[in-house]
């Protein structure tokens, strides 16, 4: 048997959509904007609540790829009261990220402004080029902005800037 020497209650617990990507795109269809996500998801039932909510809230996943015995990606955020400090800890155990043949399947002369998360430095470069390439045959009115994303730190992302009109 064995015995905790300090036990805490929660005294708040919530489960919610989260993901940069995601949570861009809430705040800008709230702001009156119509958005994509374009994501990957899977037949996980945990799943059936991020795309109830996405779809509720006028967010449109049509183009999104589904992966078989994939797990959802899940974080746990813990906070403390008294520090104001936070500890996250995530999970994705299996859920591959988007690649450049999911994104080549898009039609771009539906999209005025493409962000980027920096994932996999290779696959995201195939996929600013391509609509760098798009953007060549285009007046500046037709041209598809591009923002990137720079949420890590690692030196490989900054091979990233140079096709994004602004980063963040």
């Amino acid at each position: 048997m064995w015995f905790l020497k300090n036990f805490f209650r929660s005294t708040h617990a919530s489960w919610q959509r989260g993901g940069n990507a995601s949570n861009n795109a809430t705040v800008l269809t709230n702001l009156g904007r119509k958005c994509e996500l374009l994501t990957t998801f899977s037949d996980d039932k945990m799943f059936i609540f991020v795309i109830e909510d996405l779809k509720n809230r006028g967010i449109d996943i049509n183009n999104c790829f589904y992966y078989p015995n994939c797990n959802i990606p899940l974080s746990t955020v813990l906070l403390s009261k008294s520090s104001g400090c936070r500890t996250i800890i995530h999970s994705n155990k299996n859920l591959p990220h988007v690649n450049f043949d999911n994104f080549d399947k898009c039609d771009l002369n539906d999209y005025s402004w493409v962000h980027f998360e920096a994932r996999s430095v290779p696959e995201t470069t195939k996929m600013m080029l391509k609509i760098k390439t798009h953007n060549e045959s285009k007046t500046d009115d037709e041209k598809i902005k591009i923002s990137l994303e720079l949420e890590k730190k690692r030196d490989e992302n900054l091979l990233l800037i140079k096709y994004a009109d602004v980063a963040f």
